[in-house]
């Protein structure tokens, strides 16, 4: 009796034959793959186009530049003088990785968040699954044509990243409450805390703050039913990855434990010292807009029900048993945004990560309908509401700005050339010109014999400072007669070289050549 032969035959579903186009899984995995290469295509197309933007696309670059131009990943510094820990670096390395890869420029600074906000969109995908969504990209397309999270994703910040890392969080605790299996549950938490350390590593306490839905909702559970979240393995496993870069800076600066828990939680929480909209009525004038305006096209899907609000809320706490899914994501936003609007440290993009829930959330109210008329009918105008969003960001690339980086740096490569020091005369430094420009940008302010405080960042000009032959100074037209009596008692002589909207470029006259 022979043996059957252990190769497959042609015929065999394990043959290593190509693909048939219509085998059903073969069709399933072509759109998929298309649909992922879509909304990288949505995302990556002029991302480069716009200039940086002062204040905070110029700072966040200018400090992942500084780290490699310094080759010190540890210290954030705007300049060699100033270091700057206000955010923890997570940031920063991709920012820096991405233009060690893809070269100093635009496109390089923003592509991180570009790729974060496809990988988020996706994420609210796995979770419509997870949760038992019939079609669970609806999820991923409301949250991707969102208008805030498609915004942000064009923007240099670090909320974006942020957003990946919390919606991970929140895949991996619904992965695990899901799972029925106490050991896949474990595992799962034990992910859960890492994205938690990420997060945390990426924007400090803010990060944790999906702990609070999901402890909540947790708490309501009956208690048979209740996972076990809070293992010591995981807490310390995200602790270990959430503290390593504090950990790592405090033993070489013990001051700054002072300024972490100071001005970086205490004053963003309890006071206005950071001018962050802190006033009473600051969080009405940032997160109404931001969460009304920012969830367009959707808003209305959201907002539309028979009854009111506070009714609907009162509804979908009293369901909580028999619909823990709807709670859970109601609680998911509502809960977070109760803290920011407490917090006095107030800014639009800060409520970025609630628009996973938003969505997921619009998405279950849709997913009870049919998903594949919904699709049917939806392509034309998300078509062009997503042409739109692309749009914008073109129009942005010509929309002439007082903060523009690239169009300052132009200004000072044609008008000073070889300059290698730009110092800022009393007034804001565009930290973003160091990406055009192979320069240190300084702030100094003009000795008027007064005892005052300085801005932070800045010192009093110095002999040295005008001394250089390779420094171009950057004065606002206001401060310009007190600049140039102050280099006439110097000694020093400067030419007036350009002007580009309030700020005046003087720069030390360039010698004649000696004729032979």
């Amino acid at each position: 009796m022979t043996e059957p032969s252990s190769r497959p035959s042609e015929s065999s579903p394990t043959s290593q034959g190509p693909a048939d186009p219509a085998d059903p899984s073969f069709r399933r995995t072509l759109r998929r793959g298309l649909f992922v290469l879509t909304l990288l295509a949505y995302a990556l197309v002029f991302q480069g186009s716009r200039p940086l933007w002062e204040p905070d696309e110029g700072r966040y670059s200018a400090v992942a530049l500084r780290m490699i131009d310094f080759g010190d990943p540890i210290v954030p510094r705007l300049n060699a003088e100033i270091e700057h820990f206000t955010k923890p670096p997570v940031t920063y390395w991709a920012l820096a990785a991405s233009v060690e890869l893809f070269g100093r420029n635009e496109w390089a600074l923003r592509l991180p968040n570009a790729l974060a906000f496809v990988a988020t969109a996706l994420l609210a995908g796995a979770i419509a699954k997870r949760l038992g969504f019939r079609d669970p990209r609806i999820a991923t397309i409301v949250y991707a044509t969102s208008i805030l999270p498609a915004v942000a994703a064009n923007v240099v910040t670090t909320d974006t990243l942020l957003a990946l890392f919390e919606t991970l969080a929140l895949l991996a605790f619904v992965s695990g409450w899901r799972e029925p299996d106490p050991r896949r549950a474990a595992t799962r938490f034990d992910l859960m805390w890492l994205a938690f350390g990420a997060a945390f590593l990426t924007k400090g306490p803010p990060g944790l703050l999906p702990l609070l839905p999901i402890a909540v909702f947790v708490r309501t559970l009956p208690a048979d039913a209740r996972p076990r979240l809070w293992r010591a393995r995981g807490i310390a496993l995200g602790a270990a990855l959430g503290f390593s870069w504090f950990a790592a800076v405090v033993m070489r600066r013990p001051d700054l434990v002072g300024y972490f828990l100071t001005s970086e939680v205490y004053d963003r929480i309890a006071t206005n010292a950071h001018d962050r909209n802190g006033e009473w009525y600051g969080a009405f004038i940032v997160y109404g807009p931001a969460m009304l305006l920012g969830f367009l096209p959707w808003l209305p899907l959201l907002l539309r029900a028979p009854s009111t609000w506070a009714r609907r809320l009162r509804e979908t706490v009293a369901a909580r048993a028999s619909d823990p899914t709807t709670f859970f994501l109601t609680v998911a936003v509502l809960l977070p945004l109760l803290v920011f609007c407490v917090a006095r440290s107030r800014l639009a993009l800060y409520v970025l990560p609630l628009f996973v829930p938003l969505a997921l959330l619009v998405g279950r109210s849709l997913d009870r309908r049919d998903p594949a008329t919904l699709v049917r009918r939806a392509r034309v105008p998300l078509a062009l509401w997503i042409v739109a969003v692309v749009g914008t960001r073109a129009v942005a690339a010509s929309f002439p700005s007082a903060k523009d980086d690239r169009d300052l740096a132009a200004v000072i490569t044609a008008a000073a050339p070889g300059t290698r020091e730009v110092v800022f005369v009393g007034a804001s430094p565009h930290w973003g010109v160091v990406a055009y420009v192979p320069a240190e940008i300084v702030r100094r302010e003009i000795p008027d014999g007064d005892e005052r405080p300085l801005p932070p960042g800045s010192a009093y000009l110095t002999l040295g400072d005008v001394e250089r032959r390779d420094a171009a100074f950057l004065v606002p037209a206001r401060k310009a007669k007190e600049w140039e009596a102050y280099a006439v008692a110097a000694g020093r002589r400067f030419e007036h070289a350009a002007t580009i909207d309030d700020l005046l470029l003087y720069r030390p006259p360039i010698p004649r050549l000696a004729r032979r």
